[in-house]
């Protein structure tokens, strides 16, 4: 009866490899985003199994999955090509890389300098903004009336001037009149006498 059951078993179990499909065992450099039952194994963007366990390989230094693959995959060859994590990875660890040469220290120095002089500018900023406030603006407000002054008395000026040589009446305009037909008359007198 033992022995009945023992063939009962293995059959179901050959039936079982038989029907669902093998399993493989892949071994990464890194396993992120890899979770045993959710993550998928695809080919040409389809599905074609699933991650079944991850774990470290006995001296830790990768990661293996394994990964159990349908049946209707019906695959020859599984083509393998390296992680979009793993890809990822060595990038980072590229720009860490180059992170650590960054002389930090230097840079932090310099940086000191350079706020140091900005709060003494603004400091010397600052103070000439008060001597501005306390010293020229006075001198400013005098400069500024005197301005006005100035620039009403040269109004004044060509109010004087407009009626003396614009105005119907003026004299300087009449004299103008007077000094323009003289020479209008004197342009005549020339041209008669050259012909």
């Amino acid at each position: 009866m033992a022995a009945r059951a023992a063939v009962v078993a293995i059959g179901i179990a050959i039936q079982r490899v038989l029907s669902e499909g093998p399993t493989i065992t892949i071994v990464f450099k890194a396993g992120e985003g890899l979770e045993a039952g959710k993550t998928f194994v695809k080919y040409k963007d389809v599905n074609i199994g699933q991650v079944t366990a991850v774990q470290l390989t006995s001296d830790s230094s990768r990661v293996e999955v394994t990964a159990k693959i349908a049946k209707s995959a019906d695959l020859m060859e599984l083509p393998v090509t390296p992680s979009e994590l793993t890809d990822i990875e060595q990038k980072v660890a590229g720009i860490l890389a180059k992170l650590d040469k960054l002389p930090y220290e230097a840079i932090g120095a310099d940086l000191t300098k350079v706020l140091v002089s900005l709060d003494q500018t603004l400091k010397d900023a600052d103070k000439a903004v008060n001597r501005i406030n306390a010293e020229v603006t006075p001198e400013l407000k005098t400069t500024i009336e005197e301005l006005r002054r100035t620039i009403a008395t040269a109004d004044g000026v060509l109010k004087s001037t407009n009626a003396t040589l614009l105005g119907t009446d003026a004299p300087g305009q009449q004299e103008l009149r007077d000094a323009l037909q003289e020479i209008a008359r004197a342009v005549r007198a020339l041209d008669r006498s050259g012909q």
